[in-house]
């Protein structure tokens, strides 16, 4: 996988094809560094998760709130798998929101012919967070885990590579997601993920602060 125009290269004599993309330690990774396959990715196996799961839903016997967390601890994890380091735009957060939507209706066998708001999906539901928010509260611990470390991997994500980049609007970064939700600068995001216990109260006040997919807190 390369950016250049080469069919295939050789390293150590062996002949690598290069492909646009390759699915690595379970994630799909993209040539041009999207995300985007692999939350369509991610949505579509929850979705499986959820149908598979048909017969407890169906099932009158078993309390709604054990099929809350039945969904939250067999089906969400299936799509945040990996989450921590996706960069996300609005229309990928948008069809994460749906899916968490989806899947609550669907628990509750709520027909789409039905007229019940998200709102009051929510409120049966009775669920603290959003999936967004799990998926932001990933990101951020990794944030923190990868900082504290002074590893490559840091040096990797707070770096910044030579050369000029193409015209137009620039490509929304991994870094660019973490100082949008914090609200912080790179400098203040390094400080304060440096100290641990420092860096959990701004994930607490980050996530208690977001508004859930349906619009309420």
């Amino acid at each position: 996988m390369t950016t250049s125009d080469e069919a295939t290269f050789k390293l150590n004599d062996v002949e690598i094809e290069v492909v646009k993309g390759f699915a690595f330690l379970g994630s799909l990774l993209d040539h041009e560094g999207s995300c985007k396959a692999e939350i369509l990715r991610r949505i579509a196996m929850g979705r499986t998760a959820m149908m598979g799961l048909q017969k407890i839903w169906k099932d009158k016997n078993i309390l709604k709130t054990t099929k809350v967390k039945l969904v939250q601890a067999l089906v969400f994890p299936v799509v945040t798998y990996g989450s921590e380091t996706w960069t996300t735009l609005k229309s990928e957060d948008r069809k994460i929101a749906a899916f968490e939507q989806w899947s609550w209706r669907r628990m509750l066998r709520i027909s789409w012919k039905e007229k019940r708001t998200n709102v009051s999906i929510a409120n049966e539901v009775a669920t603290t967070t959003s999936l967004l928010s799990a998926i932001i509260k990933q990101r951020l611990q990794y944030f923190g885990h990868v900082t504290r470390r002074d590893g490559l991997e840091a040096s990797i994500m707070l770096g910044m590579g030579e050369g000029k980049r193409r015209r137009g609007k620039p490509r929304t970064r991994w870094i660019d997601t973490i100082i949008n939700i914090t609200g912080l600068n790179l400098q203040q995001l390094v400080s304060a993920a440096r100290n641990r216990l420092h860096w959990r109260r701004v994930i607490v006040d980050v996530t208690r602060d977001r508004l859930r997919s349906d619009g309420t807190r």
